[in-house]
């Protein structure tokens, strides 16, 4: 800074400079503040919520799982509705009872997380992701995907729904209508690819898996 510059500064009157310097650190503060409101996530905590699957099928969500090899995943996941597509990069952490998955932009910009706490999920949501993606809707897609059979079973028979399966495949039926088709790359227990179609509801998504690791 030049003494140029500083002019203006030093001929001012010094009761109206500090009023000049308070009004503008005012509005300083005021605009961090805004700022910060504006990407503070959205944190909320729910048990058990029944989500709407189809019309008269709520499915309620299903405890973290009870594995024996902890693992690490890495996919890519690609959500189709319509004419609107959504891409980001799944990070997955699934231990004994611990559920996590972060949702990350290409440039590792976080939009979401998701974590058990006991049998409580908590979702944390960036406003760069918008309203177009309902993280509830989503643990619950990946629970259909990746939970047991007889787990889901014994939620969805409540509403006259069932779960078949076989190796690369499994189908969610209401009422003797399919609802749901999931398709595998292969039997592997985590490491393949996915097809998820909501029939009813015209949304696809497709995961590939990037890396996998056993913890």
């Amino acid at each position: 800074m030049t003494l140029e510059s500083l002019t203006p500064y030093l001929n001012a009157n010094p009761l109206k400079l500090m009023r000049n310097i308070f009004s503008t650190s005012i509005v300083f503060f005021i605009f961090l503040s805004i700022s910060g409101c504006s990407i503070a996530p959205e944190k909320k905590s729910v048990s058990n919520d029944n989500i709407s699957i189809n019309k008269n099928l709520t499915f309620s969500l299903l405890p973290a799982l009870d594995i024996e090899k902890p693992v690490s995943l890495t996919q890519a996941v690609s959500i189709q509705h319509n004419d609107q597509k959504h891409n980001f990069i799944a990070q997955l952490e699934i231990e004994n009872n611990s559920f996590k998955i972060v949702g990350l932009t290409n440039m590792g910009i976080t939009l979401f997380s998701i974590y058990s706490v006991g049998n409580t999920y908590e979702f944390k949501a960036s406003p760069v992701l918008g309203d177009d993606i309902n993280l509830q809707y989503l643990l619950a897609d990946l629970q259909l995907t990746y939970w047991p059979i007889k787990k889901l079973n014994s939620r969805l028979e409540a509403s006259n729904a069932m779960m078949n399966s076989s190796k690369t495949k499994r189908t969610l039926l209401h009422n003797n209508v399919k609802v749901i088709n999931i398709e595998f790359s292969n039997k592997n227990s985590w490491n393949k690819n996915i097809i998820f179609k909501h029939l009813q509801r015209n949304y696809t998504i497709s995961i590939t898996t990037l890396s996998l690791e056993y913890l």
